[in-house]
């Protein structure tokens, strides 16, 4: 079992964004710290029952329990949905640059827990391994079982079934969304192996240069167009996303020459889905919402 030790840190601990950042990556022990999220009557909140570190920690120990390796990204937090909460006394004690942690509330934020396997160094394959997805967002928590791109650090989720949240349709308790985690991380080989064999269908499936591409790309855009304007059907890809997504093919042209795979069309269109590059809160949906599309598009489901 791998994982790098906790970080120490305090309630006086600073946190704070820099001029412009967007989101902030910190270790997820800061969390620990931070202002508890609750209703008005500071009760806990429904679809988030738990804090983020509660929850995190709960996963890992459950993690433990399996005896896997794992290891946990930094937690990104977005500035947009942070706040200070200091006491009118105190309000000329702290500077947005020196602000404590534990004055700060934190709303959205996402990060993943890689659950790296003995034979992801060895095999074809070599390019990924299995990760879990934890999204804390104003909705409530949602977590994704996955892949995760090691050369470009890619989330990937390749089935929207593997998407578990609080909130929404389809929403589940807390319980029941541990003891789906829980399930998962029991059967880790049959559920990678399905993750694995998904990806392969995917790279072995040739899809016949750009002109194939470019009609993937009119079928991506013509939906992100009735998303906004028509009769708002999600897209996998909004608007902003699809123009990013034809610029990473742009500059993958050297791949084209070489007859691109279904796996490396999604991988142009991940290379978009990062915290510094869209809300974050729609990361793990966007993902599994492209690669859905992508299955169906070439009859791979």
């Amino acid at each position: 079992m791998t994982n790098t030790d906790k970080i120490k840190f305090t309630p006086e601990t600073v946190f704070a964004f820099e001029q412009g950042e967007r989101v902030k990556a910190v270790d997820y022990s800061l969390l620990e710290h931070s202002l508890k999220v609750t209703d008005s009557n500071g009760n806990p909140e429904l679809h988030r029952p738990v804090q983020a570190f509660t929850f995190l920690c709960l996963i890992e120990e459950m993690i433990r329990k399996e005896n896997l390796n794992y290891t946990i990204e930094p937690v990104w937090i977005q500035n947009k949905a942070a706040r200070r909460v200091i006491e009118p006394a105190n309000e000329k004690l702290y500077a947005p640059d020196n602000t404590p942690i534990s004055k700060w509330l934190l709303n959205n934020m996402i990060t993943r827990i890689h659950l790296p396997h003995a034979e992801d160094l060895t095999l074809e394959q070599q390019g990924a391994n299995v990760a879990i997805a934890i999204a804390y967002k104003d909705k409530g928590i949602e977590v994704a079982f996955g892949l995760n791109e090691k050369i470009c650090n890619n989330m990937q989720i390749l089935s929207r079934s593997g998407v578990l949240r609080t909130y929404g349709s389809n929403s589940f308790g807390l319980e029941a969304m541990l003891g789906l985690i829980k399930s998962w991380l029991g059967n880790f080989e049959d559920t990678r192996h399905v993750e694995m064999e998904k990806m392969d269908r995917m790279k072995n499936c040739k899809i016949g240069g750009i002109a194939v591409v470019d009609t993937v790309v009119g079928k991506l855009y013509r939906a992100a167009i009735n998303q906004s304007y028509g009769d708002k059907t999600p897209a996998p890809l909004d608007t902003y996303g699809t123009s990013s997504f034809v610029q990473q093919i742009m500059n993958s042209e050297h791949v084209l020459v070489t007859d691109p795979s279904v796996w490396d069309v999604y991988n142009w269109g991940t290379m978009t889905i990062k915290p510094n590059l869209m809300d974050l809160r729609n990361m793990i949906e966007t993902s599994a919402k492209l690669a859905e599309f992508l299955l169906n598009e070439f009859n791979l489901s």
